[in-house]
């Protein structure tokens, strides 16, 4: 409603279903309870407490919220501002409310990286991390938020998969079979495309093809 974007019952569906193979990968104490799972020696190193799991599922969940609204919000912007410019806002909003949050929050201080493989570690969370924003606000600008918004479950295939080799922690049953759901939820929204007649949609994809075509203008001028 935001954007005055349609969403389609398959969108719906496969958002739906997407969320389900989330919560198999995630393993919430519910779903833990409720298959009898037992998990491995590394895995309760990590998660060593219910409570830490609840707090941890919850966090992720709320921080897929603000996605959304951030993704919204770059799709109401449209082609109107490079996706350079809003990459400089998130990161000068992320780094002033990091200098907050170290002043205010007991136990922090500055600190800088004391060994090689830190450094390595900062640089790759740092180059990823632009990559991953640029990226995803150009791409944005050019997909509907709901189909948008959907791809970005498959971060949880990726981080799998780099689990394994960081963490040496191979994806479990219920971990393969929540990646398989995600999988085809994605793609089938991609590939099923509901063909509905709706009067505004049309303005609106006349109203960003011309932001569209202005944008690539500039960019031609500025070259």
């Amino acid at each position: 409603m935001f954007v005055r974007e349609t969403f389609t019952k398959i969108e719906a569906i496969g958002g739906l279903i997407a969320f389900f193979g989330v919560l198999l990968v995630a393993k919430p104490y519910f779903i833990i309870k409720l298959f009898h799972l037992k998990e491995n020696n590394k895995e309760n190193l990590i998660n060593n407490s219910n409570n830490l799991r609840l707090i941890g599922t919850c966090l992720a969940l709320l921080s897929c919220f603000g996605t959304a609204i951030a993704m919204c919000s770059i799709r109401k912007i449209g082609f109107n501002v490079h996706p350079l410019f809003m990459v400089s806002i998130y990161a000068l909003f992320s780094c002033i409310m990091s200098f907050i949050g170290i002043l205010i929050i007991p136990g922090l201080s500055f600190q800088i990286p004391h060994t090689i493989k830190q450094w390595i570690l900062l640089l790759s969370i740092g180059i990823a991390g632009f990559i991953m924003q640029y990226m995803l606000t150009a791409g944005m600008q050019r997909e509907k938020a709901a189909r948008a918004i959907a791809m970005t479950y498959t971060q949880l295939i990726y981080a799998s998969i780099f689990d394994y080799f960081i963490n040496n922690i191979f994806p479990t049953g219920l971990n393969l079979i929540g990646e398989l759901i995600i999988i085809i939820a994605v793609f089938s929204i991609i590939y099923f495309k509901e063909t509905i007649p709706v009067i505004n949609s049309s303005n609106i994809e006349i109203e960003r093809d011309v932001e569209l075509i202005s944008f690539k203008d500039d960019e031609d001028s500025v070259v």
